[in-house]
């Protein structure tokens, strides 16, 4: 079978001339040199590839090198699953993402952590079963992220003028209080409490909390501690029962630290 058509016969006495030959030429057009498999003949009377046509088995070893591609070929469009999404929402074990999208996310991965450190003393006479901020003691922190979860610690050097009752303390989370113990009887539900350091040394108290309410990214969310005591006692913090200006009375600072913890 011809693959060429000319479209022009000639018999075997027949001159021929460069004209005639030229026009052989010109007005050739392919029959049918394709195996409609990886090769086509377009409308045109062109050759080309078929969209299909070049398969991973026709591609052998390293036959395409880099050099052979051109940049401004190379698309997203070209390209399947490209993920360009800051929070990788759609991710997945086989897609890709650009390369901005990926130090975004990375960036926003960072620790969110955020401190408070009080260093004065602080005191309160008699509280009654009241309980008052911690001046200092409290910090905002904005998610990055809602479904993540809030670690607060705290450390709290407190002591009393009694070596009976110690000092209650509580989490509080935008003005309601968090991480209580349950509610029996008389008793007072707190988060931790501290004992009696001694007269001239604080009572080191606190607790890691892994506050589990509903966040929403980019809400901030402010975090105190709060602290009471049995009515006939006074409270210190940072401070000691016999404040003597001495060598051995210890002067402490409290601290409360909040972490965003990505889940």
């Amino acid at each position: 079978m011809a693959i060429i058509t000319t479209g022009t016969n000639f018999n075997p006495t027949q001159t021929v001339t460069s004209t005639e030959l030229n026009n052989i030429a010109n007005a050739a057009t392919f029959d049918d040199p394709v195996d409609d498999s990886t090769l086509e003949l377009h409308i045109d009377g062109k050759l080309r590839i078929k969209d299909a046509g070049i398969t991973p088995a026709l591609i052998a070893g390293d036959a395409v090198t880099t050099p052979a591609i051109l940049d401004a070929n190379v698309t997203f469009a070209k390209l399947t699953d490209v993920i360009d999404d800051d929070t990788m929402a759609t991710a997945t074990d086989t897609t890709l993402a650009t390369s901005e999208s990926i130090k975004a996310y990375i960036d926003k991965l960072k620790p969110n952590i955020v401190q408070a450190v009080k260093t004065d003393i602080f005191s309160i006479l008699t509280p009654n079963m009241v309980f008052a901020d911690i001046p200092d003691l409290e910090v905002t922190i904005t998610p990055k992220f809602s479904n993540s979860k809030i670690l607060i610690s705290s450390t709290i050097n407190a002591s009393s003028n009694s070596n009976a009752h110690g000092n209650i303390f509580r989490y509080v989370r935008d003005g309601s209080a968090i991480a209580l113990g349950d509610t029996r009887g008389s008793r007072t539900p707190c988060t931790f409490g501290s004992g009696y350091g001694g007269q001239y040394t604080s009572n080191v108290a606190g607790m890691d909390y892994l506050d589990s309410s509903s966040i929403t990214a980019g809400t901030p969310i402010t975090y105190k501690i709060q602290v009471t005591a049995h009515s006939t006692i006074d409270v210190l913090i940072n401070e000691v029962q016999t404040d003597n200006d001495a060598n051995y009375i210890t002067c402490p600072i409290s601290t409360l630290t909040v972490t965003e913890i990505y889940q």
